[in-house]
């Protein structure tokens, strides 16, 4: 993210047609947040393409389909991704500490769907990113490996919902998971470092993701 310089009182009335800077209530509380690897918003969109609004003049990568949009119910932009739609950060994904969250109404025509996952999958015992829900089981899941060996889980319904999913997890406190900002699961056994597929280009976001979803972000450290 991009440090802005803020002085109360300072006027420059020589300086004209210079860039103007506006930051809404939600920018001055991101920017209190410490960690930020990735932030995509469906309110910044490139050519059809997402931005990580985390590292300036930065454009993620994805599978050729260019994003469309819609709306949630109380009209704030969303991803529409009736259709395949995937995004390839090009970054690391923390290994000792980290939180993933969006804002998402699922739906249920396709079960097992990544808000992140691997590329290419590995087998036990590796442990890899794996975060998503199971539309037929009705849950949300952190798991060591595709769609196996969950390592925290909370079976509900959430199709149809508009709701902030929020997975966390690190080496000093396991892993939790937050629906609504309520913690609905901890495991503090599953301390495990990720090992496997954590790489720039080795994991990516919304494989098999159907539904809307909305401001989407990961951060180096456990909320």
């Amino acid at each position: 993210m991009r440090s802005i310089l803020v002085l109360d009182g300072v006027s420059l009335p020589h300086a004209t047609d210079r860039p103007v800077i506006s930051l809404t209530p939600a920018d001055k509380a991101i920017a209190h947040i410490p960690g930020w690897q990735m932030l995509v918003d469906p309110d910044y969109i490139v050519g059809g393409k997402a931005r990580n609004l985390a590292i300036p003049n930065s454009i993620t990568e994805h599978n050729g389909n260019n994003f469309t949009t819609s709306t949630f119910a109380n009209g704030e932009k969303a991803f529409d991704l009736s259709e395949d739609r995937r995004i390839q950060p090009n970054i690391a994904f923390p290994t000792e500490a980290w939180t993933f969250f969006a804002v998402a109404k699922p739906s249920t025509n396709i079960d097992a769907q990544y808000y992140v996952g691997a590329v290419s999958s590995a087998d036990s015992p590796a442990i890899e990113p794996s975060l998503g829900i199971t539309a037929g089981a009705g849950g949300v899941r952190t798991w060591s490996r595709a769609n196996t060996d969950p390592r925290a889980s909370v079976t509900m319904s959430l199709a149809g919902e508009e709701v902030y999913i929020m997975w966390t997890g690190s080496t000093r406190d396991g892993c939790r998971i937050y629906i609504n900002g309520v913690e609905l699961d901890h495991n503090a056994g599953a301390t495990e470092p990720f090992n496997k597929n954590f790489g720039p280009g080795e994991w990516r976001c919304l494989y098999g993701v159907r539904g809307l979803v909305g401001m989407m972000g990961l951060l180096s450290i456990d909320l």
